[in-house]
């Protein structure tokens, strides 16, 4: 085996569940979230738009980000009936969530979970009327789609439903990081990577930039490039399924 120990850089939940997935792996699994996150309420003004548009029947496009967005998205958004609104998806964790809630999803990529893997599947707007696209997100995120969605004729409207907070990092993780051998890290965003290399200890960075790097997209590998690990991965996919079976087929 070319690792000693696999670092899982997702939110709680979801490295909880890998790692998991993992138990009986023989090296030393970790799981170091640099995130959490808490729901907030949406801008009224945007809030009150989708309510305009589903009451007049335009069905707008409604995009989630994550699974986070659907957590605390739907919580906020129950006086909108999705129903009469197109809704979108980013990738199949997200969609499956959406469709446990009962939420019809009109677009999905069949491959990939970016935004320029969404942006293909949805049409141009019609240039009689101004069409309306709502992204629930966090702060801060899916530049690229609300840009890309406003090529497409569309006037792009966030709906900002959680933030993301700095995590507390584990000490006894980041003590175990600092000893380890060799080191298989798993990052699924960009904004995790920059978090836990501004926020660890450096000889700790170090240590895992010296190792090899799971990631999920072209986009966060062209990221991760530029802290040059010692040799940077792509998953098949960003659900902890792939990532599994990436993980055992570099065992």
């Amino acid at each position: 085996m070319a690792f000693s120990h696999i670092l899982i850089t997702r939110p709680a939940e979801d490295g909880a569940e890998l790692a998991s997935m993992l138990a009986s792996h023989p090296a030393q699994v970790l799981v170091l979230p640099a995130h959490a996150f808490r729901g907030r309420e949406p801008d009224a003004e945007p809030v009150r738009r989708l309510a305009d548009c589903t009451a007049s029947g335009t069905r707008p496009w409604v995009i989630f980000t994550s699974p986070r967005a659907v957590e605390h998205g739907l919580v906020r958004l129950q006086h909108s009936p999705l129903s009469q609104c197109r809704v979108a998806a980013i990738g199949p964790t997200t969609a499956s969530r959406l469709e446990e809630a009962g939420i019809v999803v009109a677009a999905r990529p069949g491959q990939g979970h970016t935004s320029e893997d969404l942006l293909e599947l949805i049409p141009d707007a019609p240039g009689q009327v101004t069409s309306e696209a709502f992204i629930v997100t966090a702060p801060g995120g899916r530049k690229v789609l609300a840009e890309g969605m406003r090529q497409r004729g569309y006037r792009p409207n966030l709906l900002l439903v959680y933030q993301r907070q700095p995590a507390d990092l584990d000490p006894d993780v980041v003590a175990a990081l600092g000893r380890a051998e060799s080191i298989l890290s798993v990052f699924t965003s960009a904004d995790t990577l920059r978090g836990l290399s501004q926020r660890l200890p450096e000889p700790v960075w170090k240590r895992i930039c010296a190792g090899e790097w799971i990631v999920v997209s072209d986009r966060l590998a062209r990221v991760a490039h530029s802290c040059q690990p010692q040799r940077v991965h792509l998953a098949a996919g960003p659900t902890n399924d792939d990532l599994v079976k990436t993980i055992n087929a570099l065992s």
